[in-house]
């Protein structure tokens, strides 16, 4: 992270950002390997929350001054397409169980 501080807080906010990102696609992954379609889409919407609160843990970032509004809305526009298409692949999944 290009702005931030030497400080305990900058390092736990940033050691939160990449647990709750590394978990986005950790998630996708396990639940792909389960085979089953509930339990899938049960992983998927773990996945979307981590890309909330990853995006949640970026708005702290920006409102403490950790980084620039310009790549504030680049990551945070990142984490708002993985939630449309985690949001579609949930949908479709359950379209085709129901």
């Amino acid at each position: 992270m290009e702005l931030f501080p030497k400080k305990r807080v900058a390092w736990i906010i940033s050691d939160q950002i990449l647990r709750s990102s590394s978990s986005i696609s950790a998630n996708i992954s396990e639940g792909f390997g389960l085979r089953s379609s509930s339990d899938y889409i049960h992983f998927l919407v773990i996945s979307r929350g981590s890309t909330t609160e990853t995006q949640n843990w970026l708005i702290k970032c920006r409102d403490l001054g950790y980084m620039t509004e310009e790549i504030f809305d680049e990551r945070s526009g990142i984490c708002s397409e993985i939630v449309k298409m985690l949001n579609a692949l949930i949908g479709s999944l359950q379209r085709k169980i129901s």
